[in-house]
């Protein structure tokens, strides 16, 4: 189809225009038109206004006049009033009758010669009468004329017969000449409204013309413009409530074309979206989309529904991935517990099978029972790793990357890996790995073991993540398989130590009798030698271990040097003191005769020292405690004795 030659923008420029024209030229003439009327309406109306208004003040001057000459003749004293009159006569007057002489001259130019001749008259008769008034106010000028009757009778008859009757003609006339022109200027205002009506009905008329050319644009425009748009709403309503319409078939070369081939465009590209999200409701998250143009937003949010949904979906994956991971380590380490070496060569090789790395080794922490030494980490297990780096069994804290993991208690995640570091080896060659991953496994802050790890491709971050978290169960089983194997240990070396405490019991006893018997002795040698003070001071002196008298609250009344020794206190120091501050945990009343009890003492130099404690009552309110320092067998043996009863209380709770 051949394209129009004006296009729809060119068409509804050409309407405008020719409206806009036929308003500007309305305006235009009634703007010329109304602005000549109303300046000939202001030019006469303010002309005769300026006529009203002289015209007034010209017979309000006459009227003064002729009032003020009639107080000349009967107010001989009234000054003020002579001055008045004489300022009327020399300058009111004067100058209204020269503004009415050039407003006659003007009416003369305008052709108004009637009003002209009347106005001239009037000029002509207020010049007579003015005449008058001045011969009166010449009769009498001085005060002496008004005693004189027959000048007072001169100025009277002059007023009465010419100067009244004149004024009042000159005033009535000046009333019917005012009245004339106020009527002239009430038709002249009419006129000027039957003007503004002829206006106002010329509006009308080419409003209505206006209108007449706008509904031949519009008839243009139905036949032009709205079947192609009709057809395109009734496309677009198809597409806003979800409908894919088939393409338009193009109904015009002009603007409308141009947006039948955008509707056909958003068409085509709609249907691509629909295919595009259906592949992808499908699961198809590769599928391929490419954008209408840079601007298309609908597409790129597709695109990044697509990618989000691709990441929640790997998201999921590594998520069920872990999970599964997680459960699966935790029976491994439930089921292989009761050893550390199986444990630790197990859960290595699960461990790397699952991640898909290629290599590795495994540490465990190592400390030395009743020794000083620093911990150290010893490798129990290894996968697919080269006998150079079997020989490394033992590393320092801080050494190497598995005593820096040790140290930082952080996972170390290398990429750039020294060429001669580590190789991984097959039957086909050797080639370096290109990450390795040092993992601490951490149960409540405290380091358990290491984990190294080493791959041909790097670990993407949820395999590291999930290194993390199967890191923390094989710490806490690390934890639980030392504290195992510990107890089991220290059970054996209980036993063993329990047979060895049965054969030295006998032993003991014995001891504790011969003790025991001595302490009666000593008892009874205080007991007797209190009755002389000298002696009893003697007595305790001479005896072989410390010594203290107690009264019934633990309040100590005397001791022995033996004692000062044992505390390292003065003697001042002690006595009155509570024997509660230097015994620790000491209850006089849970003391049975004869018995022997292991416990500790305070020494002045805050350290303190086992010693054997027996008591022994001399009175109602006195006792007499011995304390005979412990030697390392006694010692031990109440230790072991101890360990034996908490194992009993162990193994009865399990």
């Amino acid at each position: 189809m051949r394209r129009s030659f004006i296009s729809i923008q060119v068409k509804a420029a050409i309407g405008l225009l020719l409206i806009s024209l036929l308003f500007l030229l309305n305006a235009f003439f009634i703007h010329l038109y109304s602005q000549k009327v109303l300046n000939i309406f202001q030019k006469n109306d303010t002309f005769k206004g300026r006529i009203i208004s002289r015209l007034y003040e010209f017979r309000a001057r006459v009227v003064q006049s002729n009032l003020h000459t009639t107080h000349w003749i009967f107010r001989s004293k009234d000054l003020s009033n002579k001055l008045t009159l004489r300022n009327l006569h020399e300058n009111e007057l004067t100058a209204t009758k020269i503004d009415l002489q050039q407003i006659s001259s003007q009416l003369d130019k305008e052709g108004n010669f009637e009003l002209s001749q009347q106005i001239s008259d009037i000029i002509r008769k207020v010049d007579t009468l003015i005449t008058t008034q001045k011969n009166i106010m010449q009769i009498l000028n001085a005060e002496e004329d008004y005693e004189d009757p027959i000048k007072r009778f001169e100025a009277e008859t002059l007023l009465t017969s010419k100067a009244t009757p004149l004024g009042n003609e000159v005033t009535e006339r000046l009333g019917q000449i005012i009245h004339q022109e106020r009527l002239a200027r009430n038709q002249l205002r009419q006129q000027i409204g039957e003007q503004i009506q002829f206006i106002k009905n010329l509006q009308i008329i080419i409003a209505i013309v206006v209108l007449g050319i706008s509904l031949f644009l519009w008839q243009f425009s139905v036949r032009q413009i709205t079947q192609p748009v009709q057809e395109i709403n009734a496309t677009l309503s198809k597409l806003s409530i979800g409908e894919i319409p088939p393409p338009i078939n193009q109904l015009a070369n002009d603007e409308l074309g141009d947006i039948c081939n955008a509707v056909n465009q958003l068409i085509k590209g709609l249907s691509k979206l629909s295919e595009f999200a259906l592949q992808i409701g499908s699961g198809n998250y590769e599928v391929h989309y490419e954008k209408l143009s840079d601007k298309d937003v609908l597409g790129a949010s597709l695109l990044t529904m697509r990618d989000n949904l691709k990441r929640i979906a790997q998201e999921d994956a590594r998520r069920n991935w872990a999970n599964e991971g997680a459960a699966k380590f935790a029976d491994i380490l439930r089921a292989n517990s009761h050893s550390i070496a199986q444990l630790t060569r197990v859960v290595l090789s699960e461990l790397i099978k699952y991640i898909e790395a290629n290599q590795g080794c495994f540490f465990v922490i190592h400390r030395e029972e009743h020794s000083n030494a620093e911990p150290v980490m010893i490798m129990m297990a290894i996968y697919a790793w080269g006998r150079h780096r079997i020989r490394e069994k033992t590393v320092k804290w801080g050494e190497g990357l598995i005593g820096q993991a040790w140290a930082e208690k952080d996972i170390l995640f290398l990429t750039e890996i020294p060429h001669n570091y580590i190789e991984i080896g097959s039957g086909l060659g050797q080639a370096n790995p290109k990450n390795i991953v040092v993992v601490p496994l951490i149960f409540n802050q405290e380091v358990y073991g290491v984990i190294e790890l080493a791959s041909f491709e790097i670990l993407p971050q949820y395999k590291v993540d999930f290194l993390k978290r199967i890191g923390e169960n094989i710490a806490a089983t690390l934890a639980a398989t030392f504290a195992n194997e510990r107890t089991q240990r220290l059970l054996r070396e209980t036993q063993a130590t329990t047979e060895q405490l049965r054969i030295q019991e006998e032993e003991m006893r014995q001891n504790l009798e011969e003790l025991i018997a001595t302490q009666e002795q000593s008892s009874r040698n205080v007991a007797m030698a209190r009755a002389s003070s000298e002696a009893y001071e003697k007595i305790i002196e001479s005896l072989p271990i410390a010594f203290m008298e107690i009264n019934a609250e633990g309040y100590i009344l005397k001791i022995n040097s033996k004692l000062t020794q044992l505390t390292g206190y003065p003697r001042e120091y002690i006595v009155g003191t509570n024997i509660a501050r230097f015994v620790k945990q000491f209850n006089l009343l849970t003391f049975r005769a004869g018995e022997m009890r292991l416990q500790e003492v305070l020494r002045r130099d805050r350290s303190t020292v086992a010693v054997q404690v027996s008591v022994s009552k001399i009175s109602e309110e006195e006792y007499v405690v011995f304390l005979m320092e412990a030697d390392d067998k006694t010692r031990k043996e109440q230790q072991a004795h101890r360990e034996v009863e908490g194992l009993k209380q162990v193994q009865k709770q399990s």
